[in-house]
């Protein structure tokens, strides 16, 4: 075992999560002497602490590289959706999943990286993180739209935006999606950085 690499992994987890490594040895059940105990380290600790930041034993401990790790949990995100009826195509550079009439449009990347941050957040189990995912973005809630506007825009310029229909959009909403279409990848992301300030000052 790279006891390097191990205390690396531990330092990012940590930072990722929001917590000191104190923290995180105590909460995980790992033990708050975790890394003074490294030498002789059990296996058990080790299992608590990849349970805790939502990894691999082998990711933690330096066996498994990131992207073998990523392209794992893709994999269990794609078997998820393929297991519940979602329609899953997926080519080299982009992954499209239907429901229902609805759509979502990813860059390859981007997917894996919206597979790893649903691991991120599955510590009560990974079926209900799926089933979280699956309410916030293909709910049937009827407060929702019914022309359904996917955005799957994260931070890669990469990411797509998707109309099912444009019944029920207004003249206005249509000429900012025909805007934003136009604009270059980095004005783009300046966009929507912009939106972001002002729906959080708004909440404020």
């Amino acid at each position: 075992m790279n006891t390097e690499l191990l205390k690396l992994r531990i330092k990012e987890l940590c930072k990722k999560k929001g917590v000191s490594q104190t923290t995180a040895f105590i909460e995980s059940g790992a033990g708050k002497n975790f890394l003074s105990n490294l030498p002789s380290i059990s296996q058990k600790n080790l299992v608590l602490l990849a349970r805790y930041f939502g990894v691999s034993v082998g990711y933690l401990t330096g066996e498994e590289d990131e992207e073998a790790y990523a392209r794992k949990i893709m994999g269990l995100v794609a078997e998820w959706l393929i297991d519940n009826d979602y329609s899953y195509n997926e080519s080299d550079t982009a992954i499209t999943i239907s429901k229902n009439g609805k759509t979502m449009n990813f860059a390859y990347g981007d997917f894996m990286r919206e597979s790893l941050r649903i691991k991120e957040v599955s510590e009560d189990g990974f079926e209900l993180a799926m089933l979280n995912w699956e309410r916030v973005n293909f709910t049937n809630d009827n407060s929702v739209r019914s022309n359904h506007l996917f955005n799957a825009i994260n931070e890669s310029p990469n990411a797509t935006l998707t109309i099912a229909e444009n019944n029920g959009f207004s003249k206005q909403e249509l000429e900012l999606v025909s805007v934003f279409r136009s604009l270059g990848i980095k004005e783009q992301a300046e966009f929507i950085t912009y939106l972001l300030k002002l729906k959080s000052d708004k909440s404020e």
